[in-house]
């Protein structure tokens, strides 16, 4: 083998490698997500309702970018609670929210549109 063909065998291995290279750049977010995110095991949610605040008329849930205000008129159940029992709420089935100590369930649907559901017994 030759210097010639030396040279030549290594432009050739740089261009590989060159296209090697372009292809992981230009494929990145596939590769990623192919080997990282397909292959990975779902566990559990790390989404959580979030209380952001708390007033004499209501309390405000932060969860999937949007924000709902349940004023104590139309949800009883709170007015009388502490801090703690409103702030400890569990989402169940990505579509109800749960606070065990008061034993109260309410879907998204009942928060949003109260008026359509007879909340409170006459």
């Amino acid at each position: 083998m030759n210097k010639q063909d030396l040279n030549t065998g290594r432009v050739l291995i740089a261009l590989d490698l060159f296209h090697c290279g372009k292809y992981l750049i230009d494929n990145m977010s596939e590769i990623i997500y192919t080997f990282f995110m397909k292959s990975s095991k779902r566990g559990k949610s790390i989404l959580r309702p979030e209380i952001t605040n708390i007033s004499e008329h209501g309390f405000w849930i932060f969860f999937k970018d949007k924000e709902y205000f349940l004023p104590f008129e139309q949800f009883p159940w709170f007015k009388n609670t502490t801090v703690q029992q409103i702030s400890d709420v569990e989402l169940w089935h990505n579509e109800h929210l749960y606070w065990p100590s008061l034993d109260v369930d309410l879907s998204f649907n009942i928060i949003e549109h109260p008026e359509k559901y007879n909340l409170i017994a006459e």
